[in-house]
């Protein structure tokens, strides 16, 4: 059922929404993330992190744990970094982002076959899809 666009869905809000939240705080989060591994990658990685601005240094931190993870890359894992750093709202709000699967999994159920099928489907049902954030079904009624 779309799982993996969910989870993509899911995982790039936690991102987003978290880096917003850690802000200029985001160095305790990323050393829990990646303290399993070697010195080298954390060294190389904060390198590239603080050539950043300050206002995406948070987000680049998160990409980088992300993308270092590579296939067995586990966005759960934030939730023991956020919580090993005293960030108890922050593991909530992204506990709740990760548990809303049911929205998320309707909203990408209608945006996958709008697009796959070039929109016959929302023609028929004269529906809209607003990509950005969530959905709606437009009030006209099927002829």
């Amino acid at each position: 059922m779309l799982m993996w666009q969910t989870d993509i869905l899911r995982t790039n809000k936690v991102l987003r929404d978290v880096s917003r939240a850690l802000g200029a705080d985001w160095r305790p989060v990323f050393d829990s993330l990646m303290a399993k591994f070697p010195e080298d990658v954390r060294t190389n990685a904060l390198r590239k992190i603080e050539a950043e601005r300050p206002f995406m240094q948070a987000y680049k931190a998160l990409m980088i744990w992300k993308e270092a993870w590579g296939q067995e890359f586990d966005i759960r894992h934030i939730l023991d970094a956020l919580r090993n750093n005293g960030l108890h709202e922050l593991e909530q709000m992204t506990l709740n982002i990760l548990d809303s699967e049911a929205l998320l999994c309707i909203c990408s159920f209608i945006i996958y076959f709008c697009y796959i099928l070039a929109c016959p489907l929302c023609a028929w049902m004269r529906c809209s899809v607003k990509c950005e954030s969530s959905f709606r079904l437009s009030s006209n009624k099927i002829p």
